[in-house]
């Protein structure tokens, strides 16, 4: 698991016929990965939200991040900035 403070912003990418999930910092280091799985078929264009980013979204804050706004989709992949969810249950640095 990561520290959620240090997660800035989630990537939804298709790779083939598979989803996945990757949370990074601005500076590009992945933070975490994970598959996302869609059963049936998964909209990808036009103006309705694709299933997978809901499911992203819901694992975020199972992580104890929310996303801040819509999803900007580029080329095929989408990505949103990250917040805390909640600061009292984040990790903590125990005192030296």
């Amino acid at each position: 698991m990561f520290d959620p403070v240090l997660a800035d912003v989630a990537v939804v990418r298709r790779e083939g016929t598979r989803w996945r999930l990757d949370v990074l910092r601005f500076t590009g280091d992945v933070l975490a990965t994970t598959p996302l799985h869609i059963d049936g078929s998964t909209p990808v264009q036009g103006r309705r939200r694709p299933q997978v980013l809901t499911l992203a979204a819901r694992l975020l804050e199972n992580w104890n991040t929310t996303v801040t706004g819509d999803w900007d989709e580029f080329e095929g992949a989408w990505s949103v900035a990250l917040v805390v969810r909640s600061p009292e249950n984040r990790m903590r640095t125990p005192a030296v």
